[in-house]
C-alpha cells in the first residue's frame, strides 16, 4: 500500500514537473518566434482586383511622353499602401523596348489617375501596356480617411504661348483637415470637348499645415494636339504611411490610430 502511495505521489510530482517545463519551453518558444500577423485578405477571399479604367500615352516632344492610366478601387472598406504595376513599351516587332515599374497607393472606393511624367523613350514603339503586379491590402476604417480634406478650390487654364511657354494651369488648393502633412500630389488632366484627355500635368505640395491654402502651378513648353475645354484635378494623400501625418492640431494623436488594421 505505501509501495503504492509512493509511485502515485511520484507520477503526480513527474506529471507537475513536465507541464512546469513545457510552459516554459512554450513561453520561450513564443518570445523567440512570436506567431506571425494575419495577412490582410487577398482578392480570392473576397476582394476584388483594382480595376484600370483607361490608358493613354501623350506625345509632347522629340522622344518626350506623358502617360496617363485612371485606375478605380472596388473595395469600400480596403485600400492599399502599394500598388505595384510595370508600364512596357512595345515596338513594331512585338518586343518591349522599354519597361518602367512604378506604384502608386489607393483608397477604398477611390478612383484616381497614375501618371508618369516626363519619360524619355528613344526607340520606335507601337502601342503600350499597363499591368498592375502586386497589390499589398490594408483595411482602413471609413470615418478615418473621410478626416482628410483636401480640395482643389479653382484651377484655371490660360495659354501664353511666349518666352518657351504654351501653357499652364494655376490654381489653390486647402487642407480642410486637422492634421498637418508632409506631402499631398495634385493631378490635372485636360479635356477636349468629348471628354477626352489631351494633356496631363502634375505636381505636389510639401508641407500642407491644417486649415490652410497653398497655390499651385503647372506648365506645359510645347503646344499639345487637340483643343482645351475643361479640366479634371485630383488631389491625393498617402494616408497609409504614418510618417506622412506630422501632427494632428489640438492633439499629438497618430492617424493610423483610426486605421482597421
Amino acid at each position: 500500500m505505501l509501495a503504492a502511495q509512493r509511485t502515485a505521489k511520484q507520477l503526480t510530482i513527474l506529471a507537475v514537473f513536465l507541464i512546469i517545463v513545457g510552459g516554459i519551453s512554450f513561453t520561450s518558444y513564443r518570445i523567440v518566434s512570436p506567431p506571425q500577423p494575419t495577412p490582410t485578405p487577398p482578392p480570392e477571399a473576397g476582394l476584388e482586383p483594382v480595376k484600370v479604367l483607361s490608358t493613354r500615352v501623350f506625345s509632347v516632344r522629340d522622344n518626350d511622353y506623358d502617360f496617363m492610366a485612371l485606375v478605380k478601387n472596388p473595395n469600400q472598406t480596403h485600400g492599399s499602401r502599394e500598388v505595384d504595376y510595370v508600364l512596357n513599351f512595345i515596338g513594331p516587332d512585338g518586343e518591349v523596348v522599354k519597361s518602367i515599374p512604378g506604384k502608386f497607393y489607393i483608397l477604398p472606393g477611390q478612383t484616381r489617375y497614375v501618371i508618369e511624367s516626363p519619360l524619355v523613350i528613344d526607340k520606335p514603339f507601337v502601342t503600350h501596356e499597363f499591368k498592375i503586379t502586386d497589390v499589398v491590402w490594408n483595411k482602413l476604417n471609413i470615418l478615418a480617411s473621410a478626416e482628410i480634406d483636401l480640395v482643389v478650390l479653382n484651377a484655371d487654364y490660360s495659354e501664353v504661348n511666349s518666352g518657351g511657354l504654351f501653357s499652364r494651369v494655376e490654381g489653390v488648393s486647402t487642407n480642410n483637415s486637422d492634421f498637418d502633412l508632409s506631402d499631398a500630389e495634385i493631378v490635372i488632366v485636360v479635356l477636349n470637348s468629348v471628354g477626352e484627355p489631351i494633356a496631363v500635368n502634375k505636381t505636389s505640395i510639401s508641407t500642407f499645415l491644417s486649415r490652410t491654402n497653398r497655390s499651385f502651378e503647372v506648365r506645359w513648353p510645347s503646344p499639345f494636339i487637340g483643343n482645351f475645354n475643361r479640366l479634371d484635378v485630383g488631389i491625393y494623400t498617402n494616408v497609409f504611411e504614418n510618417t506622412n501625418f506630422l501632427r494632428r492640431v489640438g492633439g499629438q494623436e497618430r492617424f493610423q490610430e483610426f486605421n482597421g488594421e
